[in-house]
């Protein structure tokens, strides 16, 4: 238990604000609401520019990157599966859309949160893992899966979007749940 504390106490402030903030927005996107189509970008942009910082930042970038290219790759299936069952309704005046309420943003903006807290932790503990190549290919594939996720999601969703002004639905898009 008193490891656990000095990880607490020790963790910087603004970490905690972080968290706070990635609660409220997950929280909010529980209930269903009309958002303008570019406001589905900010989790997946999020989660790829922590991403590209932790690549920039490695130890060596060369490995890095290859390692989060090929996790993105793979991970891009999952998210498109996840926004194909998020219940959407297109209004092209305004251009809106009302998107189901979800545990979508809440999960993955936790998921990440606690990996790379946990992570943090494990380098805060073990500098040298910063330079392992393990590591960093295991850091950096983490990455890319989230912000696999979060892409394959967001483009599921505004081809979904697109399809619906063309075809001029006013109405719900179906989906099969509201994941």
């Amino acid at each position: 238990m008193t490891m656990l504390w000095q990880i607490v106490i020790h963790t910087p402030v603004w970490v905690w604000g972080l968290l706070l903030l990635v609660l409220w927005l997950g929280w909010r996107d529980l209930q269903d609401r009309a958002i303008a189509p570019a406001r589905l970008a900010i989790l997946p942009a999020v989660a790829t520019c922590v991403s590209l910082v932790n690549i920039l930042t490695s130890a060596t970038p060369a490995l890095a990157l290859p390692a989060w290219l090929v996790a993105v790759a793979l991970a891009m299936p999952l998210g498109a599966v996840i926004g194909a069952h998020r219940r959407l309704d297109a209004q092209a005046q305004p251009r809106r859309l009302v998107l189901a309420g979800s545990w979508f943003s809440m999960a993955l903006g936790l998921t990440i949160f606690c990996v790379r807290y946990a992570m943090g932790v494990a380098v805060a503990r073990q500098p040298a893992l910063a330079a392992d190549t393990l590591w960093i290919i295991a850091a950096n594939a983490v990455g890319g899966a989230m912000t696999g996720i979060g892409a394959g999601w967001l483009a599921c969703l505004v081809v979904r979007y697109r399809r619906a002004l063309r075809a001029g639905a006013a109405s719900p898009v179906a989906a099969t749940s509201a994941a």
